[in-house]
């Protein structure tokens, strides 16, 4: 659940392959405007192999461009800073495997960092690996943010494969909505990184499984982690039922081994690693609210100095918006955190912040938001941490509209998210 990991050679495939398959899908839509005479994709014509009258083949039927660039500004402690927020871009594509009425699917999204923050306030932007989040780590322009295949079987579910959205955050997302700031409660987020070598976040290496029976679903995972002790990384799962009401309840749990070679060189940590989480949220045509609680086990750590430290905790996170009207909503809600703060943390170490926020939307893929985090979270050293306001910029492009909550649907793992 620990590993110090050397990602530079998955960065640049993922970004070879997105860049190919770019080049690939521009030219052959350049040709098929120019041979059909328009401006926008449509189909190609592709000699036969036989020398016959040529075939019409779509190209990119099944094909989606998706993308979401994200600026802002950030006064904290009497600075000013310019930064990204987490923006990114990504394609998928879908196929019908035959006849059969089962499609396959394969989806590849990378961040860009274009701006390199000093401070990054988003939990959810970054790259991944061990204590990725300290200050000005954020070296890379592109990251691999989530790369899977599947099959989507119909009524009989859905399988998946890679980097995908994990199915312990099909619960612990219902609060992942801030602009900015959240998502540090509900164990998604772990190691200071996007969730990946504990599975519970955008989970590396992971086959998983989700379906839907009427308004109760369910998906189970297990992350295919090889190391010399174990051969697994963690297995995890989640349940949901949906009321016609518009209340959902989910519960949703997550078990990491923690190879003895890695334990042995962290403070407090034991064999294994657990999560569990449970959360309700509640929609409406114009407000929102969720809440989640969650229980961790040698599941986050921090480090001080040369030693790092894991520690167990409770944690709770709410969030909610209103819509005034069309184009305006205020949102807010809260996070906290109550570490057992072994030593050399520092016993006020804790997360404890309230956030309101706002937005105004110049139509459904473009909006401005403001958001301002206000509390008492103290770090591992003794340090409180200083209150943030945020005002940026946020344009979607390929994606249906602005979407209230980022977290994957219940069956499918879409990503136009946090």
């Amino acid at each position: 659940m620990f590993p110090l990991r050397e990602q530079a050679r998955s960065r640049s495939a993922f970004l070879l392959i997105a860049v190919s398959l770019g080049v690939f899908l521009g030219h052959s839509t350049t040709a098929v405007a120019q041979e059909n005479g328009e401006d926008t994709p449509g189909t190609a014509v592709v000699p036969d192999s036989s020398g016959s009258e040529d075939e019409e083949v779509k190209f990119l039927e099944g094909f989606r461009l998706y993308g979401s660039l994200r600026g802002q500004v950030v006064s904290y402690q009497g600075a000013v800073e310019l930064q990204g927020n987490a923006s990114r871009i990504g394609f998928r594509l879908t196929r019908d495997f035959f006849d059969s009425g089962i499609q396959v699917f394969g989806q590849v999204e990378l961040g860009i960092s274009i701006m390199q923050n000093y401070n990054d306030f988003n939990l959810s932007g970054n790259q991944g690996g061990f204590g990725r989040l300290e200050p000005g780590t954020n070296e890379d322009v592109f990251y691999p943010r989530l790369g899977f295949v599947g099959f989507d079987f119909d009524e009989y579910g859905v399988l998946t494969a890679g980097k995908q959205w994990s199915t312990y955050y099909d619960v612990a997302g219902y609060t992942d909505n801030f602009w900015v700031f959240g998502g540090r409660a509900s164990g998604a987020y772990t190691l200071k990184s996007d969730g990946g070598s504990s599975g519970t976040g955008r989970s590396d290496k992971t086959v998983s499984y989700r379906n839907r029976l009427g308004d109760f679903g369910f998906g189970i995972q297990a992350q295919l982690e090889a190391n010399q002790l174990t051969g697994l990384g963690s297995f995890g799962g989640s349940a949901q039922y949906q009321f016609p009401s518009g209340l959902t309840v989910g519960v949703a749990g997550n078990y990491s081994d923690i190879p003895q070679e890695i334990s042995d060189r962290i403070l407090g940590a034991g064999d294994h690693g657990t999560a569990i989480v449970i959360g309700a949220k509640f929609e409406r045509p114009r407000w929102f609210l969720a809440v989640n609680y969650s229980i961790q086990e040698s599941h986050d750590a921090r480090n001080i100095d040369s030693l790092t430290v894991a520690y167990n905790l409770t944690g709770a996170e709410a969030f909610g918006f209103y819509e005034i009207s069309p184009r305006f909503r205020i949102s807010g809600g809260f996070t906290y955190t109550d570490p057992d703060a072994i030593p050399p943390l520092h016993p006020d170490f804790q997360v404890l912040y309230g956030v309101l926020g706002g937005a105004f939307y110049l139509n459904t893929q473009t909006l401005i938001y403001a958001e301002w985090r206000l509390g008492d979270s103290v770090d591992q050293y003794g340090t409180e941490e200083s209150n943030v306001f945020a005002l940026g910029v946020r344009l979607d492009f390929g994606l249906p509209e602005m979407q209230r909550n980022d977290a994957p649907p219940l069956r499918f793992p879409e990503s136009t998210s946090e």
